[in-house]
């Protein structure tokens, strides 16, 4: 009789490694990442995968997921998976195994503030300056310059101050690839935790610029989405951070959608109303930005129910 690992390995090739927990690593059909992301704990029955978020419970409902054909021919062997929560899951993978090397700046970029002064370096300040930058906006956040690439970098460090992500901007107005950023997950980077004060009310906003520029407590998500296995989502759930959510007005879904999330958890959530579907802070800057947030353009939610009649209304 085949065994449960038997028949994941038939559908999803062989698992990479079985960790200390007895979580297995497969090839995740799903989002197709070249790296094994879909971990499953076979004892528990639960899955998840650590790049698109597909989560849940049950093998068996997986296949069907997987449109497996006549996967109910396999009922006898799994079963329809114990009622766990989605905390609980999270309790289950915990963080995903770093098996990536220790990330470093690329080569070419130096610190810009200890060259503020020199010549080649001026374009770029003079950039950021016309950006609405500030000098010791650039010491603050440790802001490198690359001559060569005409890029500034903007590097992004974890609560104990360890290099965990970066973004490099290209300063010339005609760039094809605007941004190059580093190659790694964001799924666990809160971009600059350690400047994060998670007792205060902690604005979530789509770049970096946009975090600099909005002059508070901000974290920048990069264009990627807050899932409920996130390190970004425990630490507001563990600190009970107020939120304040001020995407660009152009993502009123992601907005929404990320409103219900968070009031499911009890947290208190606010969220900037733009009146223009056209407008985000690194536009509209800092000054701009405060007359918003003091206007009473910041809307209060408190339950789901209201998120979703105005999600799909």
């Amino acid at each position: 009789m085949l065994s449960k690992i038997d028949i994941l390995t038939q559908f999803l090739g062989t698992s990479r490694i079985t960790d200390r927990n007895g979580n297995s690593y497969f090839h995740c059909p799903f989002c197709n990442h070249h790296n094994n992301k879909l971990t499953i704990n076979i004892e528990k029955e639960v899955y998840n995968c650590f790049h698109c978020e597909v989560r849940g419970r049950g093998l068996l409902y997986l296949l069907k997921k997987m449109k497996v054909p006549d996967a109910n021919q396999y009922k006898k062997i799994f079963n329809e998976g114990t009622l766990i929560s989605i905390t609980d899951i999270d309790n289950i993978f915990g963080e995903e195994p770093l098996i990536e090397k220790k990330l470093i700046l690329p080569k070419g970029y130096e610190n810009l503030f200890r060259n503020i002064e020199k010549e080649f370096y001026k374009r770029a300040v003079d950039y950021l300056l016309k950006r609405g930058l500030r000098k010791e906006d650039i010491l603050k956040y440790d802001i490198y310059y690359s001559v060569s690439e005409q890029r500034v970098l903007f590097p992004s460090y974890d609560k104990d101050s360890n290099l965990n992500y970066y973004v490099a901007r290209s300063i010339q107005p005609f760039e094809n690839y605007k941004y190059k950023n580093a190659k790694a997950s964001k799924r666990n980077v809160i971009f600059n935790e350690h400047l994060i004060e998670w007792n205060k009310p902690l604005y979530v906003v789509e770049g970096i610029f946009d975090a600099i520029l909005s002059r508070k407590n901000a974290v920048p998500i990069l264009g990627s989405n807050i899932g409920t296995g996130s390190l970004l989502f425990k630490r507001l759930l563990e600190n009970r951070t107020e939120v304040i959510i001020a995407l660009d007005a152009d993502a009123k879904k992601k907005v929404f959608n990320l409103i219900n999330k968070l009031v499911k958890f009890n947290v208190k959530v606010t969220y900037v109303d733009w009146e223009d579907e056209k407008r985000d802070i690194a536009e509209i800057g800092s000054e701009e930005f405060e007359e918003i947030v003091t206007s009473g353009s910041v809307k209060s939610f408190t339950f789901a129910d209201e998120v979703k009649e105005r999600l799909f209304k």
